[in-house]
């Protein structure tokens, strides 16, 4: 699967999920896969939480990350995908 057929997974509606990337058809968001994988948890054990996700939805979900944050360029080394990253952990955890 190309990252363009990937990228069809993941949709963004200000009415579901306030508006953030969830995986289509699902109100799970790309950042809260993203962080369970940053976590450590398994690709394995996130399709088993969760009934129906795919192997391609987790894909999509890493596939979307870089270009979710080219919206917050901040200087060309990476910097604005570990704030977009950032942002998203904290705004589910507060630190």
């Amino acid at each position: 699967m190309n990252d363009q057929q990937l990228l069809e997974r993941i949709t963004l509606n200000p009415k579901v999920m306030v508006g953030k990337a969830v995986i289509k058809g699902t109100r799970l968001t790309v950042e809260c896969i993203l962080n369970l994988l940053a976590h450590g948890v398994s690709v394995a054990e996130i399709m088993d939480e969760y009934e129906g996700l795919t192997h391609e939805d987790v894909q999509a979900c890493l596939s979307f990350w870089p270009r979710g944050a080219r919206g917050h360029p901040i200087n060309g080394d990476g910097q604005a995908r570990r704030v977009w990253f950032l942002k998203c952990y904290t705004s589910t955890h507060l630190l």
